[in-house]
């Protein structure tokens, strides 16, 4: 018999006619969906019966719930499979007995979505739907509801059938990759993507809204790789989270404050009335420096710079509030670090300079534009000539001679200083050698050099010594002048590479002694040679003021420690006389000889 062919159906009797579930409105249309090749005759209720016993047992075990509800609002239940006591921690009963208790369960967040693709699922006939739910203890459940719409043999629905899959782990995973990839892994704020985004929809609303005002901060830390050299990474990854905290602190709820690389902060400040209220934000960035950090169970005070640009209606692309903000930042760090500095238009113009001058300086020595003038050193007692001091100075092709301290800065940023130093050194060695060679012992003088703090970073002690062999000059003839803020940035290395010099037989010195820190105290742990007066003394000294009893103590401590002494800057009769008095031994200075070319110095020297 073809059990296949419709025939009138019978009322179900007994069991089936007292069943909970009815036939009409749930299982028909579940049984076409999950059983549609059971061979189903309306006439035989055995069939029916038996695919029914199957399909429940179908239901009931499985381990999402599946559920029915009617297809036009209030969208009452009526049917709640039993996976439910897992999935919310309910009975089916009391869904069906609240037949709207199941949309009352719905996150406020996520029922006005879900309304609206439940008024849209006829015209759709399924739908993937994804939204939370309460559980019976309080906590919301992520779900995603497969819908599908059952209609009649006329095409009108006759009722919505959904499963319910807990998808609240994945949810989760998925909500923490996407926090990773906006966030910085060690401080957790947002990261550039993430800040980006965020700058985009504020300059988006500042050109929808021309009173409305933002401001951009850039944050970084001065001087943060002596941190992670001198007491570890790990030390440095706790400064970023103690500063990241602490820059929380200053926001209100809207403002975002990101990790944007390395050391620097980027801060975006929303609605911004007025350049006094972005001041008194920087003020309250400035104040989390004015407290010690704590870092490897020691206490250390750090200093940030901070650039500023608060953006207006004429800027036509946010990167440009970056870009200028940045310009801000690289200003305060000229400037002396540890401060605020607001962008200004000039400000532009002078980095684009700084930029043109430093892919110039690239090319600089390639070119021979790098010379070495020279100057000499005077006995302050006899008048002769103790020594010379090599000055490097740039001859650019359109600017002219430029002194070093419009390009030595920059050398330091790039690198370039390493390269430009040790060609510096090797070529006057050969002069130095040179001029020894021709004249004997009638000039018997050492060569004074200065050293940048990024040269001793490197392997400098072995240039050194290689330049050294090339040139053949006596290692005794040699003078290296360190910055008493380079010997101070790392001591121990700083101290370490003075040692290994002077195993050397080569001389070094301080110079600019008495503008860094703890000067007297260090001095005694250095095997230097001398000591240089920086010309900032000798051009306030005058007989009983304050700079007169500080460059009177710098020379008797040197006679104490038998290290000679050298006044730089001397310009005028009356600050040698002073020096003489005091028993300075050296001095260097326009009064004397300014610098001069080599084939000038050897003029002098004849």
């Amino acid at each position: 018999m073809d059990v296949r062919r419709k025939r009138k159906r019978p009322a179900l009797e007994g069991k089936a006619a007292d069943d909970r579930l009815d036939y009409s409105l749930t299982l028909k249309p579940i049984i076409n969906r999950f059983w549609r090749d059971t061979p189903i005759d309306d006439e035989n209720p055995e069939i029916v019966l038996a695919a029914k016993a199957r399909l429940e047992h179908l239901v009931m075990s499985n381990p999402g719930v599946i559920f029915s509800c009617r297809p036009s609002q209030p969208w009452e239940t009526t049917f709640v499979s039993a996976g439910i006591r897992s999935l919310l921690g309910l009975e089916p009963e009391s869904l069906l007995a609240n037949p709207t208790a199941w949309l009352n369960s719905v996150h406020p967040d996520d029922k006005q979505d879900l309304l609206e693709r439940l008024a849209g699922l006829p015209s759709a006939v399924s739908d993937t739907i994804e939204y939370r739910m309460k559980h019976a203890n309080g906590e919301y459940v992520w779900i995603r509801d497969e819908m599908r719409v059952d209609f009649d043999a006329a095409g009108t629905p006759r009722e919505f059938i959904g499963y319910w899959v807990d998808i609240t782990s994945y949810k989760s995973l998925e909500e923490q990759l996407i926090f990773d990839a906006f966030h910085d892994p060690l401080t957790k704020l947002p990261n550039r993507a993430l800040f980006i985004d965020r700058l985009n929809v504020s300059f988006a609303r500042l050109r929808r809204r021309r009173s409305y005002r933002f401001a951009v901060f850039f944050l970084d830390l001065d001087r943060f790789k002596s941190i992670n050299d001198r007491i570890g990474h790990q030390a440095g990854d706790q400064l970023l989270l103690s500063v990241a905290f602490r820059l929380l602190g200053c926001v209100r709820f809207g403002d975002t404050v990101a990790r944007w690389s390395g050391d620097e902060f980027a801060i975006i400040i929303d609605d911004v009335k007025s350049v006094k209220e972005a001041k008194t934000v920087a003020a309250r960035i400035q104040s989390i420096f004015d407290s010690p950090f704590p870092l490897q169970e020691q206490k250390k005070f750090v200093t940030g710079s901070l650039g500023i640009c608060i953006a207006r209606p004429d800027y036509q692309n946010p990167q440009h509030l970056l870009r200028d903000a940045d310009i801000a930042m690289f200003q305060a760090k000229r400037d002396g670090r540890a401060r605020a500095v607001f962008f200004r238009e000039a400000m532009r113009e002078i980095t684009l300079n700084r930029h043109k001058l430093e892919s110039d300086l690239r090319h600089a020595l390639a070119k021979n534009e790098i010379v070495i003038h020279y100057q000499p050193i005077i006995n302050a007692q006899t008048a002769k000539t103790a020594g010379l001091e090599a000055l490097i100075r740039w001859q650019h092709p359109t600017e002219g001679l430029v002194m070093p301290g419009d390009f030595i800065p920059l050398a330091e940023e790039n690198g370039l200083i390493i390269p430009i130093g040790n060609w510096v050194l090797r070529q006057t060695c050969f002069q130095m050698r040179n001029w020894l060679a021709k004249y004997g012992r009638e000039h018997d003088f050492g060569l004074s050099i200065n050293i940048s703090a990024r040269q001793l970073a490197g392997r400098f002690t072995a240039e050194v010594r290689q330049i050294l062999d090339e040139t053949g000059l006596d290692p005794s003839s040699l003078i290296l002048e360190i910055t008493e803020s380079s010997v101070m940035r790392d001591f121990d290395r700083a101290a370490s590479i003075i040692k290994q010099l002077r195993r050397m037989n080569i001389r070094v010195f301080i110079d600019d002694f008495g503008t860094g820190f703890s000067s007297m105290n260090y001095l005694h742990r250095l095997p230097v040679s001398g000591l240089k007066i920086d010309r900032s003394f000798v051009a306030a000294l005058s007989p009983g003021n304050e700079i007169f009893e500080i460059v009177k103590s710098i020379i008797r401590l040197a006679g104490k420690l038998n290290l000679s002494v050298i006044a730089e800057g001397v310009e005028k009769q009356s600050q040698l006389d002073v020096l003489k008095d005091l028993g300075c031994q050296l001095v260097q200075g326009y009064l004397f000889s300014r610098p001069k070319s080599a084939e000038e110095t050897e003029e002098f020297l004849t």
